[in-house]
């Protein structure tokens, strides 16, 4: 996922979702995040919590909200 506010729209979703702090940096560490999403109110509108594990080279993320306007992108 973006540690950075994308555009809206951006991944096909009205609202998306991106990291709102740094990915861990050490294999095997999993950290606590805070989620953003980009909305009409701005690039933090809605926040909600998940958590994220470093797999070496890619992430693991456990997200819970669920909702068809809002949406979770992956990126190299």
């Amino acid at each position: 996922m973006p540690d950075y506010p994308p555009g809206q729209y951006y991944c096909y979703t009205r609202y998306p979702g991106w990291v709102n702090g740094t990915h861990p940096s050490m294999f095997g560490e999993t950290k606590d995040i805070q989620i953003c999403f980009r909305t009409n109110d701005g690039p933090c509108g809605k926040e909600e919590v998940g958590a994220v594990t470093n797999c070496g080279q890619y992430f693991v993320y456990w997200l819970k909200f669920d909702d068809p306007c809002y949406g979770y992108c992956g990126e190299n």
